[in-house]
């Protein structure tokens, strides 16, 4: 009798075709079910840098007020790049790691991240001086840069160009996905900022903080899940079949 010789074949990736509702719902599941730690992680981060930028921007000081927005950005940079790796925990299934392993393991590229952040930002900023869409464009293409920095151990350059190719073919559902993100915060933002105005001017600095800290983890779920979703999963491939084998030779 011939057998065959089966061919290894490496796992493919699968990508999920990407639903603005479904990626806005998977996210907000995320967040009511793991908010235990989301929502003090964030408060840590993200709270405590933004209580320092509203110390600093009340000095009047220029210098001081721009030293502000840069350690707004570290904290931005740091705190999403928390949120991928919690994410990433998640979908793989692995155990319970601390909230300071994964802290530790964002701060070894947070230098990376905070540069991707500010070039981020830049060009979306000048993208929407000029023209708008091209800000929009940008804004859509690169939005996946970060957690490409964290997951894949990408530079800046290298993780623009990975989030340029996720991004491909499926940029308008993602876009469609932030801007449903966004129309949720933005209502957010107005109750919060309504009950602050009603309290005073210290009312609406302590919203505006709160705003900040129960929207960040929004965003950062949002892109960690459209990344995985769009990275895709290694999946088994039915291995081909090889070439017939001879039997073995006979023996006396």
């Amino acid at each position: 009798m011939f057998r065959r010789v089966e061919a290894s074949a490496a796992p493919e990736r699968t990508r999920r075709p990407i639903r603005p509702s479904g990626v806005v719902d998977e996210a907000f599941s995320l967040y009511a079910e793991h908010a235990r730690v989301l929502l003090p992680t964030a408060l840590l981060v993200v709270g405590v840098f933004a209580v320092v930028q509203a110390l600093l921007a009340s000095s009047g000081s220029f210098a001081l007020i721009l030293l502000g927005n840069a350690l707004s950005i570290v904290a931005s940079a740091l705190y999403s790049g928390f949120v991928v790796k919690f994410v990433e925990r998640l979908r793989s299934g692995g155990g319970p790691a601390s909230v300071g392993d994964m802290f530790a393991a964002v701060a070894a590229v947070l230098g990376t991240l905070i540069l991707n952040g500010i070039l981020y930002g830049f060009a979306v900023a000048i993208g929407l001086v000029l023209l708008i869409v091209p800000g929009l464009i940008i804004l859509t293409m690169w939005c996946l840069a970060a957690p490409s920095i964290v997951i894949e151990g990408r530079g800046v350059t290298e993780a623009f160009r990975r989030s340029a190719e996720l991004t491909h073919g499926q940029r308008m559902p993602i876009f469609l996905t932030l801007l449903l993100a966004l129309v949720v915060l933005i209502g957010l933002g107005i109750v919060l900022g309504l009950i602050g105005a009603v309290i005073g001017t210290v009312g609406i600095i302590v919203m505006q903080i709160l705003a900040s800290v129960i929207a960040a983890p929004v965003f950062s779920l949002i892109v960690a899940v459209l990344f995985f979703d769009l990275r895709g999963a290694d999946v088994p491939v039915e291995p081909a079949a090889g070439p017939l084998d001879p039997p073995p030779a006979a023996t006396a």
